[in-house]
């Protein structure tokens, strides 16, 4: 069934509309799409790949326009069930066949109330299906095309550039967030931190981003709570403590406040919210990228070699992926002086020695080149404390890079037979990337 709509800038000639669910832990593709595709996340997440990209953590609240061509693999979420809909058509209009222009693609929007709605209104449509659906959901989708990638939308990236009264300040926010504990910072500090008056800095802040500074961080802390809540199973009063809240009664109130909906009931009944709505909702986007900006962690240069790893030995190294990021792997650099006959078990753990550890992922590596490196893949992983561990050594020696100096990097520590090793690191690398971006 197919409809056709001219539009200022683009036209749409509708293919198929569906609201789709998929199950825990599925996958779909990779393969090539036909046409373009508008792709948006009612409950669940998923991590999506393109050929020669980064991968993409999908949330509810992200929309993704792709063009025809692309080869796409996903990921779905490995709790619970995941429900999105989608919409494949031709793009018609001024700007050519491809309606894009030289916009990018993928190309991933945050859904604002306003498009919310707009998304609200196609559900509706691809569930139901009324009398003249195809048409009213060609309409739509060409409205939320043309405002997409002609705006007017407020892009996390477009947003102007904060005043250096207030670069100081986020910076000083980024730091004192650094450890995972998001402590309410104050207006006094923030306003010392820049060396300006209390009240200088609340009405540069009020100016730029429209709202308190308090409410603002508030809000960052309430979008990483929620992270936690939705995917991991981290309790709620250490989430309370975590997100610098004063007990589980105080973070409930405000989550429900923000959210609609107690964390509690949110996580048991698997319930749908947009993380991202405290954010969207007050131009906040700019400033959660700027707290928790996106890249890499890792160690490397000024490197030795340890002594070998024996038998019954075990190597780690602690690390910390800062709040409002995600983990999605770790790259690790192995020696073993010519012998392309030895092995290692890599394993991946949330926590640290001597605490408690969960499992994320493990490797059996059974044939090493020399100085190689190697991976592990997961699905993304919220920010906190991970260990990860070289154990059950076969073959020849086994060696793991080390640097001896700069250990708060990571903040971690590298360990050997599950005690601490001062002023060490191991050499690795780990991706980590913000919920909802590229």
């Amino acid at each position: 069934m197919t409809s056709l709509l001219r539009a200022a800038d683009v036209g749409v000639r509708l293919g198929e509309l569906t609201m789709a669910e998929r199950c825990a832990a599925a996958e779909d593709g990779p393969h090539a799409l036909r046409r373009s595709q508008l792709m948006w996340l009612v409950r669940g997440c998923g991590k999506w790949t393109v050929a020669h990209q980064e991968p993409l953590l999908l949330h509810p609240g992200t929309i993704i326009l792709t063009r025809p061509g692309t080869i796409q693999h996903i990921r779905w979420d490995e709790r619970q069930h995941t429900r999105y809909g989608w919409a494949a058509f031709d793009l018609l209009g001024r700007r050519g066949r491809s309606g894009f222009g030289s916009r990018p693609t993928p190309l991933v929007v945050p859904a604002e109330p306003p498009v919310r709605g707009l998304l609200d209104y196609l559900e509706w449509l691809g569930t139901w299906r009324p009398a003249g659906w195809s048409e009213r959901a060609a309409d739509v989708i060409s409205l939320v095309v043309s405002m997409c990638t002609a705006g007017p939308l407020r892009h996390a990236n477009e947003e102007p550039d904060p005043p250096e009264v207030l670069r100081v300040a986020i910076d000083h926010v980024q730091h004192a967030w650094a450890d995972g504990q998001l402590r309410a910072v104050r207006l006094a500090e923030l306003a010392a931190a820049s060396s300006v008056s209390t009240g200088h800095f609340a009405r540069s802040f009020h100016r730029h981003f429209g709202i308190g500074a308090a409410d603002a961080l508030e809000r960052l802390r309430l979008s990483h709570a929620a992270e936690l809540v939705l995917h991991s199973p981290t309790p709620l009063a250490e989430i309370a403590a975590q997100c610098g809240f004063a007990d589980a009664y105080h973070f409930s109130r405000r989550f429900s406040a923000r959210y609609g909906i107690p964390p509690g009931r949110c996580r048991r009944g698997g319930l749908p919210i947009d993380i991202l709505t405290p954010l969207t909702e007050s131009r906040l986007l700019g400033l959660a990228a700027r707290v928790w900006p996106s890249g890499p962690i890792e160690q490397a240069a000024n490197t030795s070699a340890p002594p070998p790893l024996g038998p019954r030995q075990t190597y780690g190294q602690t690390f910390t992926v800062p709040p409002g990021l995600f983990l999605t792997n770790v790259s690790f650099l192995l020696a073993t002086y010519r012998s392309g006959h030895s092995g290692v078990t890599v394993t991946l753990f949330k926590g640290q020695p001597g605490g408690q550890r969960d499992r994320i992922a493990g490797r059996q590596i059974k044939r090493m080149i020399d100085n190689t490196t190697e991976w592990l893949h997961f699905p993304a992983q919220p920010a906190g404390t991970y260990y990860i561990e070289l154990s059950a050594p076969h073959g020849t020696p086994t060696w793991w890079w080390h640097q001896g100096r700069d250990a708060a990097r990571v903040g971690g520590n590298a360990f050997i037979d599950h005690g601490a090793v001062p002023h060490t690191n191991f050499i690795f690398s780990a991706n980590a990337v913000r919920g909802g971006s590229q």
